[in-house]
C-alpha cells in the first residue's frame, strides 16, 4: 500500500526499481464533499449522500480495472469520512457544512493513525427549469472536481455538465394536470442523474493516478510518444496500420447502413495535431460513412459534421476502437441525439 504518495509522485522511476514498490498495489484516497460556495448542494442531504455513495464505489471498485492492472496497481483503497472522523478522536463535529477547501485538506492529511495518498474534492451545483413549451421541469447540473496529494500537486480535475439541454425529469418525478411531483421521485431522479457524473469522473481519476504512480507497462505501454501521457499513443499515425485494423477508403455501403443518412456532431478534446489527422482518416473509413466536415478547430479541440447512414450506438463503437487502436484512453458520451463529445483522458507518469 502506497503511504506516502507525494514520494511516489516525485520518485516514480525510482520505484520501479525497489522492492517497496513491487509491494504497492493500491493507493489510500478519500472523497470529500466541498459545498463552502452557498450556490452549490449543501452536504448531509440526500442527494449528496447518494453522489458520495456513488464517488466511493467507483474509485473502489472501478471499471477500468484492467487498466489499473496494467500500470501495476490492484485498486485504490477508499475511506469514509465520517467513519475516519469518528476513529479519530480528533473532537470534529462529522456533520459540519459549508467548509472552506483549506479546512478539508487539513482534516484530510492529519488523521491519526491514516495516511491519505490523495484527496478528492468536489462541488455540485444543481437546480430544475421549465421547459419553456411543455412545462415539464428539466434538471440542469454541472459538478467541480479536483485530486490534490500531500504537497499540493493537482493530479486530476475538471468542470462536468450532466446535460447543456437539461434532463427532463419524468414519471413521478414531473406535475401531470393537478397533481404535483412527489418530492422522493424528485430526490432518486437527481440523484440517479448526478450519480451518473460521479461514477464517470472516479473512473477517469482512477486511471489518471494509476498512471502518475504505475511501476508496470502493459498494452498502453508500447513504443511512441504521444498525447494523453501514454508512450504509443501515435502508433495509428506512425505505422498507418493497428491492431489489424487498416485504414481503407469511404465505403458508403455494408451491413447496417439501410438508414437514412443522419448528420451527428462529434467533438473531441485533449488531443493533439497528428491524433486529429488520424481521426480524420479513420471516421473516413467507417462503413455507411456519407461526408465529414469540419465545424470548428483549436489548438486541442476539433468538431466534425459527420454523415453518415450507421445508427448511434455502431458510431460509438467505432469511436471506442479507434482509440483503442491509437493508444488513448477517452472518455465518451452523448449529448441529446446528434451530438458525441469525446474527451481524451491526460495520463501521464512523472
Amino acid at each position: 500500500m502506497l503511504k506516502s504518495f507525494a514520494a511516489a509522485v516525485m520518485a516514480v522511476g525510482a520505484l520501479a526499481g525497489t522492492a517497496s514498490a513491487a509491494a504497492a498495489q493500491t493507493v489510500d484516497v478519500i472523497v470529500m464533499q466541498s459545498d463552502a460556495d452557498p450556490n452549490s448542494l449543501r452536504r448531509g442531504i440526500q442527494v449528496q449522500r447518494g453522489m458520495l455513495n456513488v464517488w466511493n464505489g467507483a474509485l473502489n471498485g472501478p471499471a477500468i480495472g484492467s487498466y489499473l492492472k496494467q500500470y501495476g496497481l490492484d485498486g485504490l483503497d477508499v475511506y469514509d469520512e465520517t467513519a475516519v472522523i469518528v476513529d479519530s478522536g480528533l473532537g470534529y463535529d462529522p456533520n459540519r457544512e459549508r467548509r472552506q477547501d483549506a479546512e478539508l485538506l487539513s482534516l484530510a492529511f492529519s488523521f491519526p493513525g491514516q495516511s491519505i495518498d490523495a484527496v478528492v474534492l468536489y462541488t455540485v451545483y444543481a437546480k430544475a427549469v421549465p421547459h419553456p413549451y411543455t412545462k415539464i421541469s428539466l434538471l440542469r447540473a454541472s459538478m467541480q472536481y479536483r485530486v490534490l496529494n500531500r504537497d499540493g500537486r493537482v493530479l486530476a480535475g475538471d468542470n462536468v455538465q450532466l446535460d447543456t439541454e437539461g434532463i427532463p425529469l419524468t414519471g413521478c418525478a414531473t406535475q401531470i394536470a393537478d397533481i404535483a411531483p412527489d418530492d422522493q421521485c424528485v430526490r432518486d431522479a437527481v440523484t440517479e442523474n448526478l450519480g451518473r457524473m460521479a461514477s464517470d469522473a472516479a473512473n477517469r481519476i482512477a486511471i489518471q493516478i494509476a498512471s502518475i504512480i504505475g511501476q508496470q507497462y502493459g498494452s498502453l505501454h508500447t513504443s511512441g510518444g504521444g498525447a494523453g501521457g501514454a508512450p504509443g499513443a501515435n502508433v495509428a499515425i506512425d505505422g498507418g496500420t493497428t491492431h489489424g485494423a487498416v485504414l481503407s477508403g469511404p465505403s458508403s455501403g455494408g451491413y447496417g447502413c439501410d438508414n437514412l443518412p443522419v448528420t451527428y456532431l462529434l467533438t473531441f478534446t485533449g488531443i493533439d495535431a497528428r491524433q486529429k489527422n488520424a481521426i480524420e482518416e479513420f471516421m473516413s473509413s467507417w462503413s455507411c460513412y456519407s461526408n465529414l466536415e469540419l465545424e470548428d478547430e483549436s489548438l486541442t479541440r476539433v468538431t466534425y459534421r459527420y454523415k453518415t447512414k450507421a445508427d448511434r450506438a455502431r458510431i460509438m463503437r467505432n469511436i471506442r476502437l479507434m482509440f483503442e487502436a491509437m493508444g488513448v484512453f477517452v472518455d465518451p458520451r452523448t449529448l441529446g441525439e446528434r451530438e458525441i463529445v469525446v474527451d481524451a483522458v491526460t495520463l501521464r507518469n512523472d
